[in-house]
């Protein structure tokens, strides 16, 4: 007789006792969110930079040199120019307007600036001015007059004075018709070509 096999008992299945706690439901807002604040409005227009004021203003201002203010009218020079007033002046040198204390006649008197004086290349070229303007007669050219020095050893260029209306002053209230022009240049071209060369006008 067969014996059947002895079947170990089912283990028993224990019942959780609690409920399975269910996860959290998410709550749907039921308010709108207000908007961001608006950003701030940007500035049209830029503002000026703010001045800076120094701690310390000058107590007395120093007045710029006015221009030929090197010889004042009425100066005497070498005895026998008298200056009357300045009539122009560039980085080298001025011009002025001069008369002969004994013969009455007017001449332009240049003369190289003080600051220049040491320069040996800016007097260079003053002596090379004299020596041309000295050879050269010609209607387009100023006439020369004397090269003078004085007891300071400053050195003055006397050139004939040619009273005028100057051509700038002439162009601000008329222009120049053709004809004009063309006469100007001619003139002009005549003088150049003979101060270039050294000699005087035929």
């Amino acid at each position: 007789m067969t014996q059947e096999p002895t079947r170990s008992p089912a283990p028993s299945v224990e019942l959780a006792t609690e409920l399975v706690t269910p996860p959290p439901t998410l709550e749907l807002a039921t308010e709108i969110a207000p908007h961001p604040p608006a950003p701030a409005a940007f500035t049209t227009e830029i503002a000026p930079p703010t001045a800076v004021v120094p701690t310390e203003l000058p107590t007395q201002l120093t007045p710029a040199p006015a221009v030929g203010d090197g010889i004042p009218p009425e100066t005497l020079i070498i005895n026998t120019y008298q200056i009357k007033r300045l009539l122009g002046g560039g980085g080298m040198g001025e011009v002025y307007l001069a008369r002969h204390a004994g013969l009455g006649t007017e001449h332009a008197i240049k003369v190289i600036r003080p600051s220049m004086g040491d320069n040996t290349q800016v007097m260079d070229l003053f002596y090379r001015e004299a020596r041309v303007l000295r050879g050269v007669r010609h209607d387009a050219v100023v006439n020369y007059d004397g090269f003078v020095r004085d007891a300071q050893g400053r050195d003055y260029l006397v050139m004939e004075y040619v009273e005028g209306i100057p051509l700038s002053d002439r162009l601000k209230h008329q222009p120049l018709t053709v004809a004009e022009v063309l006469t100007l240049r001619d003139r002009l071209c005549a003088g150049l070509r003979c101060a270039s060369s050294g000699r005087s006008a035929s």
